[in-house]
């Protein structure tokens, strides 16, 4: 059977020789000085986010350092370890340690700076966004239209998210529309883990009816009494096979784990976007993903 995203070599060529633009996460845009603008705004803020996250990984390393060095200082100062430190290196540790807190709090002043940036860039992104009849584009989601787009499901995540801060459960069907946005499916998986005694029948077939493909395993319980049931491999293999086939990838997750997966897949041209409830989700995953969706009490089950 012919992929439906397939295009035969004659119409690619065709396609190909009538654009005169060009294209970013499945967005044409012809070269009109607003589109130019548009596109060099969109692949600033990329650079932009992507400096957020070298920072915030950097200032980890910081706060570790400082941490390690502030215990050495403190063992040091205890005579029954004495013999062991001398007292010309708690000296040395005690200046760096000085130098690690101001350079800690030297990024951390250009991080809220970078931060207020990057809010005001997506801002003005959206602000170029015409809505009269002479910009590229009447509405939004019609600029956004020929995107192709996957949704990852990280179900377990969600359920535990939803039943913390709201008592409730999430719609998948109310949340599907509100994530593609009148865009093209490519596809949707939902990652559930089997629990034993539990009947999930109605849920898979509340799910399949809403067009995800269901993928479940067993959760695993180890001999020293702990439970392994999460998808995070799973996903990024699924994420990185869709690379050729979309122009979007959708991670429905508050998990931190994901932010490599994230930025794999932005050096790789793929627009990522998060849909999650903002209470449980990672900062790193925030600051990494290109657009993040919150959801709310209107996205859950009535």
């Amino acid at each position: 059977m012919r992929d439906k995203n397939s295009i035969s070599p004659g119409t690619a060529d065709a396609r190909a020789r009538k654009s005169t633009g060009i294209r970013i996460n499945g967005i044409e845009l012809s070269n009109q000085d607003l589109h130019r603008e548009l596109a060099r705004n969109v692949e600033a803020l990329s650079d932009l986010e992507i400096e957020i996250e070298k920072l915030r990984s950097e200032n980890e390393q910081l706060q570790e350092r400082c941490r390690t060095l502030a215990a050495r200082l403190a063992e040091s100062g205890d005579e029954s370890t004495r013999p062991q430190a001398t007292e010309h290196n708690a000296s040395e540790e005690l200046s760096t340690l000085r130098e690690d807190n101001q350079r800690l709090a030297t990024n951390n002043a250009r991080l809220d700076k970078m931060l207020d940036k990057a809010g005001r860039e997506r801002a003005g992104l959206l602000n170029m966004l015409p809505s009269g009849a002479n910009g590229f584009a009447t509405q939004r989601d019609g600029l956004w239209a020929n995107q192709r787009v996957a949704v990852l499901v990280d179900v377990q995540n969600m359920y535990y998210s939803a039943r913390k801060i709201y008592d409730s459960k999430v719609s998948f069907h109310k949340l599907l529309n509100t994530i593609l946005r009148n865009r093209k499916l490519v596809r949707a998986i939902a990652y559930t883990v089997e629990k034993e005694g539990a009947d999930q029948t109605k849920f898979y077939e509340a799910l399949e009816r809403t067009g995800f493909e269901i993928k479940s395993r067993d959760l695993i319980e180890r001999s020293d009494g702990s439970r392994k049931g999460d998808w995070d491999m799973g996903i990024a293999i699924d994420a990185i096979s869709l690379i050729e086939r979309i122009d979007v990838l959708v991670l429905v997750t508050g998990d931190g784990d994901f932010v490599a997966l994230v930025n794999m897949l932005k050096s790789r041209g793929v627009r990522v976007e998060v849909a999650s409830f903002r209470e449980s989700t990672a900062d790193n995953l925030l600051a990494a993903t290109d657009e993040h969706f919150s959801i709310d009490k209107r996205m859950l089950v009535d």
